[in-house]
């Protein structure tokens, strides 16, 4: 089960997720490293933390060694002037990191903007092209629905059905309802999950974390996973 860790402070939540990150890539780095591979959740909740990221001077340092890839862990089937794609939130709040004068700007994977088995056949390409037949993520970031939801994952049976493959199509309960989503098993085999987590609201979800196996966010993070709850 995922770790739960509890913060009364927006800047103290912003400043642990943004250290865990910052501390896989200097270990990475250490390594011999070279490039760090990091997939992000769309929404609300993560946007802070991936402007906070792009702006700070620890992140800058750590991508004077690693160049950064950001993937974008799932998207719905929508136009690409549409503002429901994740691909550009992540774009836009990460701006600040792709500045003139970085010298190893954040490369950004986006889900290619077309009927969704396309785009997924050609995610899927663009994953083994960079990363091999067995692509992982160093960090992934996850999000936490009120239905135990993560990414595009839906159910129990969208975990089951991505075993073997990167990238699967799903149907959300609500609108934009056609998604495509990376694969359960590609996101389980993550180096790090962090589970960004805000709000009064989420408290009974973050609660049946604790005991409910079957969660698809359970079932994907797994000990791997770390929630960071905000409370307030």
């Amino acid at each position: 089960m995922p770790e739960i860790l509890v913060f009364r402070d927006e800047s103290a939540w912003l400043s642990a997720m943004e250290a865990a990150i910052i501390d896989r890539m200097n270990e990475a780095a250490s390594r011999g490293r070279r490039e760090f591979q990091l997939c992000l959740a769309g929404g609300s909740t993560p946007g802070p933390l991936y402007r906070a990221l792009a702006s700070s001077p620890s992140f800058a340092a750590a991508c004077e060694i690693l160049q950064p890839h950001l993937w974008v862990g799932d998207e719905r089937e929508v136009s690409a002037e549409s503002p429901w794609r994740n691909g550009a939130m992540i774009a836009e709040a990460f701006g600040a990191a792709s500045r003139p004068g970085r010298p190893k700007p954040p490369v950004l994977h986006l889900w290619p903007a077309r009927e969704r088995t396309r785009s997924a056949e050609e995610y899927s390409l663009e994953l083994t092209r960079y990363l091999g037949s067995a692509p992982a993520f160093d960090v992934s970031i996850l999000g936490l629905g009120m239905d135990g939801h993560t990414a595009g994952l839906f159910s129990r049976e969208d975990v089951e059905k991505g075993r073997t493959s990167l990238t699967v199509l799903t149907t959300a309960p609500m609108e934009p309802r056609n998604r495509m989503s990376l694969s359960a098993s590609l996101l389980a085999r993550s180096g790090a999950i962090i589970i960004p987590v805000r709000g009064a609201e989420k408290r009974s979800i973050v609660e049946a974390v604790r005991s409910a196996d079957k969660l698809p966010l359970t079932l994907v993070a797994g000990p791997r996973g770390s929630i960071f709850y905000l409370e307030c």
